[in-house]
């Protein structure tokens, strides 16, 4: 045998080896884990960062079931008054997710596609919209259900210990109404959002 077909045999079982090693030692179990990022509302001036932890049961190399926690810092969000100039407001929120992942094992890079659904509390800071707006009627907080969809990628350093990259939508109607409040201009208060994070989970209890 040619001295090069040698050479392109053994860098193909390389490659074999190599990636059918990584499938073999994708992570599952119990994983714990946290992640930070940054998103922004549909109708926001401005995202901002988000900090969280999650959870994952991994039962398969394949699938997983994801549980997450956040807090999303204050983001702007304006109205104009009938009378006078536009005023700001603040929103922050904490979002609480129940997820799946369909993992797509390849060598040591792991695309996946996940949805599931969402519930979110939502804090106000009105600041002075109160005093510019009249028969403002506002709650300092409420609450929304919605759903999630994303994709993204996962890499495994061991079987042990894998970080990842995620970009999501989350669909979330929080239902805002400022009662009878004099305006002359705002947006319809779209929570719909998207956010990118990155984070690391690390698995116990996995072959």
């Amino acid at each position: 045998m040619q001295p090069r077909h040698t050479l392109m045999l053994s860098l193909i079982a390389l490659v074999l080896d190599f990636a059918t090693g990584a499938a073999l030692a994708a992570p599952t179990g119990l994983g714990l884990g946290v992640h930070g990022g940054y998103g922004a509302s549909g109708d926001a001036e401005s995202g901002s960062p988000l900090l969280g932890a999650q959870v994952e049961l991994r039962p398969a190399a394949l699938l997983g079931f994801v549980g997450a926690i956040a807090y999303k810092l204050d983001e702007d969000f304006t109205v104009t008054p009938a009378v006078g100039e536009r005023v700001e407001y603040q929103a922050h929120s904490v979002p609480v997710s129940a997820m799946a992942r369909l993992y797509l094992p390849l060598a040591a890079l792991t695309p996946y596609a996940t949805a599931g659904a969402q519930w979110r509390y939502i804090g106000y800071d009105f600041g002075d919209l109160e005093e510019s707006l009249g028969n403002l009627e506002a709650d300092t907080s409420d609450s929304a259900f919605g759903w999630l969809i994303g994709a993204g990628a996962e890499f495994a350093s061991s079987s042990r210990l894998a970080m990842f990259l995620e970009a999501r939508f989350e669909f979330i109607d929080a239902d805002r109404d400022l009662g009878d409040a004099d305006l002359a201009d705002a947006e319809d208060f779209d929570y719909d959002q998207w956010s990118v994070i990155a984070g690391f989970t690390l698995y116990f209890g996995g072959e």
